[in-house]
């Protein structure tokens, strides 16, 4: 019994000391070759959930989500909006060529939309899903990461410039900066466990 009991604890040992496996990460592209280019990883990882801040009305930040999350949103049979503020209009997205037949439209209250979000991230049928947010604690934001992991989606939560100072739990944050008539600057904030961008800014023109 001696002998089995070190044994067992040598092959645990010797688990102990090699490096975990890696979940193999996929990316999809942004639509865009440039932002492509200049993302860390050449695109956006699936299972993770992705902050766009933006200044104001009429900064091009939900269009900008809705033409970079094509590729996700077409691995899988649907797509979901949650909006809480009860602005959404569809015809925005179908102008962008979205299927509104795969599209989930939730409105929910404000008090409900961390977990509506949550379970729109879950959903392994939803390939991509957006909410635009004023206010998000961090342990929603926690709720958000591990249930993108378990959907393999992509998430857009778009957010005002206030949460600038607020901690940041998406694998990527991006300021959205309107610059011209169809025309954003993009400028990488924050990439969770990825290098750093060679170049911080880009112009991208829709």
């Amino acid at each position: 019994m001696h002998a089995i009991l070190e044994q067992l604890r040598s092959q645990m040992d010797d688990l102990g000391r090699k490096a975990p496996l890696e979940r193999q990460e996929q990316c999809v592209s942004s639509s865009f070759s440039r932002v492509d280019a200049w993302l860390p990883r050449a695109g956006f990882v699936l299972g993770k959930f992705v902050e766009l801040l933006y200044d104001g009305e009429g900064s091009g930040a939900y269009s900008f989500a809705l033409k970079c999350a094509r590729c996700a949103a077409e691995l899988k049979p649907a797509w979901a909006v949650l909006d809480t503020e009860g602005t959404f209009n569809p015809s925005v997205a179908a102008s962008n060529d979205w299927d509104l037949q795969k599209l989930v439209l939730v409105r929910a209250a404000h008090h409900d939309a961390g977990w509506c979000f949550t379970q729109l991230l879950r959903s392994k049928d939803i390939g991509a899903c957006f909410w635009a947010s004023n206010s998000m604690d961090n342990m929603v934001f926690r709720r958000l990461q591990l249930a993108a992991e378990r959907g393999g989606g992509l998430g857009f939560v778009m957010r005002p410039m206030s949460a600038l100072r607020k901690p940041c739990w998406g694998s990527l944050r991006i300021q959205i900066l309107a610059c011209g008539a169809n025309k954003v600057r993009l400028r990488l904030l924050h990439a969770r466990g990825q290098p750093t961008a060679e170049q911080p800014e880009l112009e991208v023109e829709f």
